[in-house]
């Protein structure tokens, strides 16, 4: 049994998810044939090195099912999702709109483990009516155990594997795996991903650093296909997959 003690990393790479998905308020919710459009607080989904707002095709998530976003208006701070009765009109005393969702965050399943235990969690989420549909966008953690911890100047050098991976339509060329999958939900979380794990604040937070930006990322289409000898997730989904070198630095 892989302890989550035991996997130094995977608690900090889940703070830096934590702190793209925190949740923003909904101030007003209007519903025109099946499109609800949520007026929200912010549509600011980071401000630390560059500004870096919500777009369309994105996953949001209200009240635990996630939603894809149709359109942005920055100066407005509203999306559109197709969605509907998401508010109600009360009665008494006078009819007044009531909000039944007053929350919304960026969707991401962060999870960690190895490539064996993907299809078993993610098969268990499946049968979970409140998981079944937060399971995607996925960002799966590959536990790794090689670090050095040879040097007195930080507390181990590691190589990080992260998987980015989304739901995709099975009929999709490649090309428009790229353009709906890839282009709209997977690269703006690669991009919000090491935007802030660059940030000083995280550099301040947990005292990691770069040596030098020592990263790739491979693009998998078919991720997970059948017809592989490399069965990683049960559904037809594509993914970006990173390799990151990072230093933990001595917390003293």
């Amino acid at each position: 049994m892989i302890r989550k003690e035991d996997i130094y990393e995977a608690d900090e790479i889940e703070a830096v998810f934590d702190f793209l998905t925190v949740e923003k308020n909904i101030t007003d919710i209007s519903e025109t044939g099946g499109v609800s459009t949520i007026t929200t607080n912010s549509v600011t989904l980071l401000d630390i090195i560059d500004k870096i707002y919500l777009q369309a095709g994105q996953i949001v998530t209200l009240n635990k099912i996630n939603y894809s976003v149709l359109a942005v208006s920055v100066s407005a701070k509203t999306f559109t999702i197709t969605a509907t009765g998401l508010y109600h009109m009360s009665t008494a005393p006078i009819p007044v709109k009531v909000l039944d969702v007053t929350k919304w965050n960026l969707a991401i399943n962060f999870k960690f483990g190895s490539r064996i235990e993907i299809n078993k969690l993610l098969d268990i989420e499946n049968k979970d009516i409140n998981k079944k549909q937060i399971r995607f966008p996925l960002v799966w953690l590959f536990i790794n155990e090689s670090r050095d911890h040879d040097s007195l100047e930080y507390d181990y050098r590691t190589g990080l594997k992260l998987a980015i991976v989304h739901l995709t339509n099975i009929e999709y060329t490649a090309e428009q795996r790229l353009d709906n999958v890839f282009k709209k939900v997977l690269q703006p979380l690669e991009t919000l991903f090491l935007e802030t794990i660059q940030s000083p604040y995280f550099a301040r937070v947990f005292n990691w650093e770069y040596t030098e930006l020592n990263y790739k990322d491979y693009y998998r289409y078919f991720y997970g296909s059948s017809d592989k000898n490399q069965m990683v997730l049960t559904a037809p989904t594509d993914a970006i997959e990173i390799d990151l070198d990072v230093i933990f630095q001595n917390q003293y």
